[in-house]
């Protein structure tokens, strides 16, 4: 007897329901779940600098690529926002000609040292770009839509950069590792009909450029990480209420009624050992949202030993790299109190002479002029910013 198409479709209808709830008196259906209809919150992470201190000052060397120009003209402001104090190179030159220094830019820690001596109390910092290379490629994608066979035609550009930033203590002579600045970022057009136009040359470089720079800030900026990480909100324990108070950004209120929410669980009508252990995982997770890793760690392990899985055993290890990550923030900060200790120690007695750059510019015309000379000579200006900005200058004439 053959069966119709319908009758199979309705009786699959009839299975789901008998195979989930056959499922449903598994161990491991619990778990799955919850990882389907719990919701999740996310969570911040601060990691130290790469090169491990939190810095004040920078002054750039000299930039041998254009692609390295460009890096250093995107990664300078996000410098200033966060409050560093850059020395652009040609400022530093002019500081250096001042004490009659030659600095080619090639690094030894005699020349780190005259440097050191030369100029406030500075990290230098080195961005090597070799290549900025661009490649093309075209593709297709099918895909359905609507029950119907769609393809889609890809045209991409790819820029590959390789370059690396390295950055000295000027007042020890300290060597940082290099951080590798190795990066293929793409930009890509898209169409239904026929193999589109690449995107802008210019615009897929200047994308890699930014992109690079942002990579390049976090080997001199505090950077941070978002995680997104289970909550759970069962209606018994009020634990809704406290996941309510979480997504509305009240964390420390989340952790108060999730930490009130655990004794009242052990004798909460028809709870479980899994809502008690689902109390003292808000709980670990308010913890690490709140910067707390250790006691994030305590909780979320006595969570584990009341009910296990792989959602607990998930927020155990993002507490534990927020532990080593909190830890290594602290002793980045302490390496800076300490370095900036030291260059306070060795600072000349007289005040040094006024150095120009980007945070304080020079007061005289003659000034203002030789310095836009160099940015532009240097090509980290255009030639119609150098023009726009000269005759403002010489308005002031």
């Amino acid at each position: 007897m053959s069966v119709s198409p319908a009758f199979k479709h309705l009786f699959r209808l009839a299975l789901c329901p008998v195979l989930l709830a056959a499922f449903a008196a598994t161990p491991l259906h619990a778990q799955f779940w919850d990882s389907l209809t719990k919701p999740k919150v996310n969570i911040t992470l601060t990691h130290a600098p790469g090169i491990g201190l939190v810095i004040h000052h920078v002054a750039f060397g000299p930039i041998a690529t254009s692609c390295a120009g460009e890096v250093v003209g995107h990664l300078t402001p996000i410098l200033l926002q966060s409050g560093v104090q850059v020395m652009d190179w040609p400022s530093l030159q002019v500081a250096l000609a001042r004490q009659h220094i030659s600095f080619s830019g090639s690094i030894t820690q005699a020349s780190t040292l005259r440097l050191g001596n030369a100029i406030p109390p500075t990290v230098l910092i080195m961005v090597n770009v070799d290549s900025c290379e661009q490649e093309k490629h075209a593709d297709y994608t099918d895909s359905k839509v609507d029950d119907k066979d769609v393809r889609t035609y890809n045209s991409t550009l790819i820029t590959h950069v390789r370059g690396t930033l390295q950055a000295e203590e000027l007042s020890t002579g300290r060597v940082f590792s290099a951080f590798p600045l190795d990066m293929d970022p793409a930009l890509a057009t898209h169409s239904t009909e026929k193999q589109p136009e690449y995107p802008s040359s210019a615009d897929a470089r200047d994308d890699a450029v930014v992109q690079v720079a942002q990579v390049a800030s976090q080997a001199l900026l505090p950077w941070t990480e978002s995680r997104s990480v289970y909550f759970f909100n069962d209606k018994e324990c009020n634990l809704g209420d406290a996941y309510k108070l979480f997504k509305s950004g009240d964390i420390a209120g989340a952790l108060k009624l999730s930490q009130n929410n655990v004794e009242p669980c052990k004798t909460w009508p028809k709870a479980k050992d899994t809502n008690q252990a689902h109390a003292l995982f808000n709980v670990g997770i308010a913890q690490l949202a709140l910067n707390q890793p250790q006691a994030a760690l305590d909780t979320l392990q006595q969570s584990q030993q009341i009910k296990g899985g792989f959602m607990v055993k998930e927020a155990i290890t993002a507490a534990q790299d927020a532990l080593r990550i909190s830890a290594e923030y602290q002793q980045a900060v302490a390496d800076s109190a300490q370095f900036d200790q030291q260059q306070s120690a060795q600072a000349p007695t007289q005040p040094a002479p006024p150095i120009p750059g980007r945070t304080a510019a020079p007061t005289s015309v003659e000034d203002r002029l030789k310095r836009l000379d160099a940015l532009y000579k240097q090509g980290l200006i255009s030639k119609e910013d150098y023009d726009a900005k000269k005759a403002e200058i010489l308005k002031d004439l």
